[in-house]
């Protein structure tokens, strides 16, 4: 006897269908932030970012990674928060948000259960030195609505002619860009950037705080990059789903 498709089974069918017929769709790129320069960045083929440079084929020269405190000195101005009750305490979101990103990435790599690399504190001559700056972050929607700030304006970088030039209309969003050094040389070895906006579930409970989203896409990154350093030759590491099975 067939059973009839029901809860997060039939949920799961019509992300599915929704994204196979173009009504969900991943984040555009972000504009530039500033912390790596966007020459030679292209879209890999073979990695779920946006852009990517890599001079090495393979991490294989180092055995230890070092997690550097994530940067928030490019990310987009946003003035408007002055008008919401929150406004004065945007600065201490971002730092808390980034102490968060490196805990996860640090976390991360630490569980990885290939043990691709230790992590440390201080950096050697064997150690890729992972620097990260969060250049985009858009709260939650749902909670901007209900404090009535459904379209309430976000600039662009700093200083440029851009600012105020963009709204919230649809979904919160989070960018990085990033780049890894040899721990000898100091050299930039490799450079990436995506954009990721908040997933797909009729019911989320992320939605109900200010960066749920951001929280989750950050520890989708962190996961993604410990399967870059276990990349073997050819293999082609997937983005992440559009829509989100955990709502909480």
């Amino acid at each position: 006897m067939n059973r009839p498709v029901r809860g997060p089974v039939l949920l799961v069918v019509l992300a599915a269908a929704l994204a196979s017929a173009g009504c969900l769709q991943k984040a555009k790129p972000a504009q530039p932030g500033g912390f790596i320069p966007p020459e030679n960045l292209e879209k890999p083929g073979d990695l779920p970012f946006h852009k990517a440079w890599r001079s090495l084929a393979n991490w294989d020269r180092y055995t230890e990674i070092y997690i550097a405190p994530f940067n928030t000195e490019h990310l987009r101005e946003m003035s408007w928060w002055e008008k919401l009750e929150r406004g004065e305490k945007v600065k201490q979101d971002a730092e808390e948000l980034a102490l968060y990103a490196q805990t996860e990435f640090r976390e991360a790599f630490a569980k990885d259960p290939n043990r691709r690399f230790k992590v440390v504190d201080v950096p050697g001559p064997k150690t890729l030195i992972a620097e990260i700056a969060i250049i985009e972050v858009v709260p939650n929607k749902v909670v901007l609505d209900a404090l009535g700030y459904a379209a309430g304006p976000v600039a662009g970088p700093a200083g440029s002619a851009a600012a105020g030039a963009q709204t919230i209309t649809t979904q919160s969003t989070v960018a990085f860009e990033a780049r890894m050094r040899d721990g000898g040389s100091k050299q930039v070895v490799a450079m990436f950037a995506d954009r990721e906006s908040e997933k797909y579930f009729p019911v989320n409970l992320k939605d109900l705080t200010w960066y749920g989203h951001a929280k989750a896409i950050v520890k989708e990154w962190a996961n993604q990059f410990v399967q870059i350093a276990n990349q073997q030759p050819g293999e082609i590491i997937k983005d992440s789903p559009l829509f989100d099975l955990k709502p909480w």
